[in-house]
Order: C-alpha cells, then structure tokens, then sequence
C-alpha cells in the first residue's frame, strides 16, 4: 500500500530532525538499498501478515515476548492463534486475569513459569501506562519516546527473569510492528543479512547504529512507494518463508554462489553452506 503524502512528510521530517546532517547519507544508502531489491530475483512486496491487524491485547503481549529466542513459525505463531481464540484476553485486564486463573500451560501449552511472569511483567506494564484496551495500546506505541521507554534498560522487563526475553531496539519496534504502524520496521537478522549482501552495511559493523539502519529501510520503502511495514513484513517472508531461503546478488553485490553472510554471527561464508563453519548455525 501506497503511503500517503502527509505520512510521507512526517516520516521525512523526523527522520531529519532525528538523523541531522547524517540524513542525506542516510537516503542515498535508502536509495541504493532500494535498487539492489528491484534487481533481486524472485523479490517481490507483499502485504503484511493478517495477524498484525487482530485487535487484541493478548495477541500482542504473547507474540512480543514469545518471539524472543524461539523460532516463529515453528514455536510463537500458534501460541498467537491459541490467545487471540480468547475474546476476554483482549484487553489488558482480562489477559491477566485470564493467565493468572489458567496458568501458560493450560493456555498456550507452554510450560515456563519464568515465561508466565514475563507475559503478566509486561502487561502490568502497560497498564502502569494507563493502558487497557487495544485502541490504548497502539496509540501509545506511535510516539518514539513511548517505543524507547520500552526498553529494559528503562522499564525493566526481562531483567528479573532467566529467559531469553529481554527488550532491546529489535524487539521495541516489533512491538510497534505487532500494532500495524505504518512505518514500522523491526531490524531484525533477515534485514541485517540484506544489508550486507546490498553491501550496504556488513552483519555485525558499527557503521551505521540500530535506528541509521531502520531509517535506511524506511527511506527505501518510500523509494519503492511502499509503506516501512510492507517492506519489513516483504524482506521477513523472502528470506525466512518463501521458496528462496537465501537471497541472490544482483549487479551491484558479489555473484551469486561465491560467499554468503552468516545469519547468526555475520562472518563471510561459502554460498552453498548449509550450516556456518564459524558457529555451527543452519542457513535459513
């Protein structure tokens, strides 16, 4: 879907007045991203996963601390289906209730304590906020400031628990991915792998921090006429769903077979490595 020219605006704006004089950098790279996906093979924009327009606190709270450490499609999304099945969980009161009266296991057949008090963690959370239904919920993710408050280093969640569930900048953003933002994008490893292969930003450099990386993903959205969401959600079902597991080079990247950028720890690797040789990892 195409952004309108408010939003466009907006998005531009703040990203100047964020980025200063690093800006015009930032859309050159935006750009150059943007032409390294249209010459990518088989590439192609999609709309975003249905599950991200359930409106439904539950929904959000099960999906944003689950997905952390666990593997998707094999472990989070049926979790997401089972919580959404229950009409009371969507606010935030009654998901609590709910997961205090029936316990993880009864309800997402998730047998972690730690994870239970991580899910109630961040409900009371955002409860602290004054939040209680959905409408609340995505209202209050809009504003960075709100996004940035998420962060355990400022609300603590995950830091008085031994699961993998922590809140750092991915993580926040996913968050504001799981309330249909329209110019959400969650740099997770799938982008970090499309950066390096664009040559735009090796795996694991310093080039460019977190938010300069989302700003280059949000720039080529606007570049391709596209919402940051739609591209987000397109890169996550090329590289991790769809038929074509790992992405090809194009003119402007190395050619194809000859090395690859591991997903996990980033190190250049063989093209046809099926597991990473520098940490064992599989290749998507």
């Amino acid at each position: 879907m195409k952004p309108d020219g408010i939003q466009i605006n907006d998005l531009v704006r703040s990203l100047e007045k964020r980025h200063g004089v690093k800006s015009g950098q930032l859309r050159n790279e935006g750009r150059r991203f943007s032409r390294f996906l249209k010459a990518l093979p088989g590439f192609k924009l999609v709309d975003p996963d249905p599950l991200l327009f359930v409106e439904h606190v539950g929904r959000v709270v099960v999906d944003g601390v689950l997905q952390v450490g666990h593997d998707y499609e094999k472990q989070v999304r049926k979790r997401v289906e089972q919580i959404r099945s229950y009409p009371e969980a969507g606010s935030v009161s009654g998901f609590r209730l709910l997961l205090e009266e029936r316990g993880i296991k009864q309800l997402l057949d998730f047998d972690s304590q730690e994870t239970q008090k991580d899910l109630l963690d961040v409900a009371q959370f955002f409860s602290g906020q004054g939040i209680e239904s959905y409408s609340d919920l995505r209202g209050w993710l809009g504003p960075e400031e709100h996004r940035d408050g998420l962060l355990s280093v400022q609300s603590k969640l995950g830091l008085n628990t031994r699961t993998p569930f922590k809140i750092a900048d991915k993580t926040a953003d996913y968050f504001r991915l799981l309330v249909s933002h329209w110019d959400a994008v969650a740099v997770d490893k799938g982008i970090k792998s499309f950066l390096a292969q664009a040559e735009v930003s090796a795996f694991n450099s310093n080039r460019y921090s977190y938010k300069e990386k989302r700003a280059i993903i949000q720039l080529a959205a606007l570049e391709l006429e596209c919402r940051p969401i739609d591209l987000d959600q397109s890169i996550y079902r090329f590289s991790f769903v769809g038929p074509s597991k790992s992405p090809t080079r194009t003119k402007e990247a190395k050619p194809e077979g000859k090395s690859k950028y591991c997903l996990e720890c980033g190190k250049k690797i063989p093209g046809r490595a099926k597991y990473c040789p520098e940490c064992g990892t599989r290749q998507m």
